[in-house]
C-alpha cells in the first residue's frame, strides 16, 4: 500500500485482510486467479456492523430427528436400537451442519459499496476492538479538519 503524506498504518486485522490508516480502511485480497481491492476514506465512512448468520432449522431438525429415533426404539421397547442409532447419527450431521454454516461479518460502509470482512473463528472481543479503533481513527480524522 502506497501511503499518501502524513498518513500512518494503524493496525491490520483479520489476518492482514483489512488495513485501518490514519486516512482510510482497505481491503486487499489476492486468490488464485484474481486479486480485489476496496477502500474507504475515514471520511466517507458511514456505518460499522457486526452482523451474523445461522440455520436454526437445522438445529431444530437435529433435535427432531434424534428424538424421533430414540423414540423409535422406546415404542418398541428397546428391541430394536436401530432406529436411535440413525436418528442419532443423522441429527447430529444436522447439528454439524448448522455449526459448520454459521456466519459472522464485520461491514464496513460507505455511501457507495460496503467493505465486508469474514470474522468467523475470531473473538467477538476481538471484533469489537476492532470496531472501537475504526471509530477513534474516524473520529481523530474528524477532528483534524
Amino acid at each position: 500500500m502506497d501511503l499518501m503524506p502524513g498518513e500512518k498504518i494503524l493496525f491490520s486485522f483479520a489476518n492482514d485482510l483489512l488495513t485501518v490508516t490514519t486516512h482510510r480502511v482497505r481491503k486487499a485480497v489476492t486468490y488464485s486467479g484474481g486479486a480485489a481491492l476496496r477502500s474507504i476514506m475515514l471520511e466517507d465512512l458511514v456505518t460499522i456492523s457486526v452482523t451474523a448468520e445461522s440455520s436454526p432449522g437445522l438445529l431444530i431438525l437435529a433435535g427432531i430427528l434424534a428424538l424421533a429415533g430414540v423414540g423409535g426404539t422406546v415404542s418398541m421397547q428397546g428391541e430394536n436400537p436401530v432406529p436411535a442409532l440413525i436418528g442419532l447419527v443423522i441429527g447430529g450431521i444436522f447439528a454439524l451442519a448448522y455449526v459448520l454454516t454459521k456466519k459472522q461479518f464485520l461491514v464496513l460502509s460507505s455511501a457507495a459499496l460496503p467493505i465486508t470482512i469474514s470474522t468467523q473463528g475470531l473473538k467477538y472481543s476481538d471484533v469489537k476492538q476492532a470496531v472501537d479503533r475504526i471509530e477513534a481513527a474516524k473520529n481523530e480524522r474528524y477532528l483534524m479538519r
